[in-house]
C-alpha cells in the first residue's frame, strides 16, 4: 500500500499518554506494516524497522519504546506482531480493489458482447439483402443471442412512448372583481415576488393579505402603495408605509424639521402656561386678601 486512511481523532484518543519517543516508534511500525502488508516477525524486526542502535546513548531508551509499543498495541500471532486496525484497513482496501476490478471485468465484458452482436446483425443484414434490417428482428433471433442476453435487452416492440408531462399552472390567487382593493397585475407581481423568494402564496395566504390590504384602505391608507412597498423590499407581508403622510413619504431632511418644529411648539407651549400661572397668582392672593378683610369686619 502506497497510502492509508489516517484517522487523527482515533489516534489521539488511543495514544494521548505516549511519550515523544513512543510516538515516533508507533509510527514507524504502522508504516511498515501497512508498506509490506506483513506481520513484524520478531523484537529484533521492530528495532531494526526503528533504526535502534545497542551503542547509541539513546539505544537502549529507544529499545524499551519499540518493546513498549509492541506490547501495547500489537498482538502477538503465530506470523507475528499484528496491528488491529492495520489488518482491518488492509482488508478494506483489498476487498474495495477486488469490486473495482470486477466492475471493471464487467464492464469490458459487456463491452465485448455489444461489438459481437453488432458484427451479428450487420452479417445478417448483408446475407438477407437488406441494409437496414430492423435492429428487432435481428436482436429477437434465438440463434443469434444467449438467453441472458435476451433477458438484458427489453422488447419495446409493444411499448408507447409516454407522453411528456403537462407543466402544472400554479394558481396566482388573483382578487376577485367583487372584492378587488388593488389593481390585479399589481397583485400577480407580488405573487411573482413571493415565488422567487421561494416562499409562494397560498389561496389562504392570499386571502388573508388582501383582507389585511382592505383593512389599511378602511383606514386610510393606500394599499397599492402598501403593496408596492413590500414588492421593493421583498417582503413576504404588507406593512404600513414609514413616514407616510396622505401618500408622501417623507425625507430624512423633511423629518428632521418636522421634529424641530414639533419641539418649538412644545416649548412654546410650555412657556405660556408659565405665564398664564404667573399672571393669575398675583390676582388671586389679593381676592383672598379682599375677602379676609370683609369677613373680619362682619365679625367686628
Amino acid at each position: 500500500m502506497n497510502y492509508y486512511r489516517r484517522f487523527p481523532g482515533d489516534y489521539a484518543r488511543d495514544t494521548h499518554t505516549l511519550t515523544l519517543r513512543q510516538h515516533g516508534a508507533y509510527n514507524l511500525l504502522l508504516d511498515y506494516q501497512y508498506a509490506q502488508q506483513k506481520p513484524i516477525l520478531s523484537i529484533r524486526q521492530a528495532n531494526i524497522i526503528c533504526h535502534t542502535d545497542r551503542h547509541d546513548p539513546e539505544g537502549r531508551s529507544n529499545q524499551r519504546a519499540v518493546k513498549f509499543i509492541l506490547a501495547k498495541f500489537f498482538i502477538l500471532t503465530p506470523e507475528g506482531y499484528w496491528n488491529n486496525r492495520v489488518r482491518e484497513e488492509i482488508a478494506y482496501v483489498i476487498k474495495k480493489s477486488e469490486m473495482a476490478r470486477n466492475a471493471a471485468l464487467a464492464g469490458q465484458k459487456r463491452d465485448r458482447n455489444g461489438t459481437e452482436t453488432g458484427q451479428k446483425r450487420d452479417k445478417v443484414a448483408t446475407m438477407s439483402g437488406h441494409e437496414n434490417i430492423p435492429n428487432s428482428i435481428v436482436f429477437n433471433d434465438s440463434d443469434m443471442r444467449t438467453l441472458s442476453e435476451r433477458s438484458a435487452i427489453p422488447d419495446t416492440r409493444f411499448q408507447t412512448p409516454d407522453k411528456p408531462k403537462e407543466r402544472e399552472e400554479k394558481p396566482n390567487y388573483a382578487p376577485t372583481a367583487q372584492d378587488e382593493v388593488i389593481p390585479i397585475s399589481l397583485w400577480l407581481s407580488f405573487v411573482e415576488m413571493r415565488r422567487k423568494i421561494r416562499k409562494p402564496l397560498t389561496e389562504r395566504g392570499g386571502e388573508m393579505i388582501r383582507n389585511k390590504l382592505r383593512w389599511f384602505r378602511d383606514h386610510g391608507a393606500d394599499p397599492i402603495e402598501i403593496l408596492e412597498q413590500s414588492i421593493m423590499n421583498s417582503w413576504a407581508g404588507v406593512f404600513p408605509v414609514k413616514g407616510s403622510d396622505n401618500g408622501h413619504t417623507e425625507s430624512f431632511e423633511e423629518r428632521r424639521q418636522r421634529k424641530s418644529q414639533e419641539a418649538i411648539s412644545q416649548v412654546r407651549t410650555r412657556i405660556d402656561e408659565v405665564v398664564r400661572e404667573v399672571d393669575v397668582t398675583p390676582r388671586l392672593k389679593s381676592s383672598e386678601q379682599r375677602t379676609d378683610r370683609c369677613l373680619h369686619r362682619g365679625l367686628n
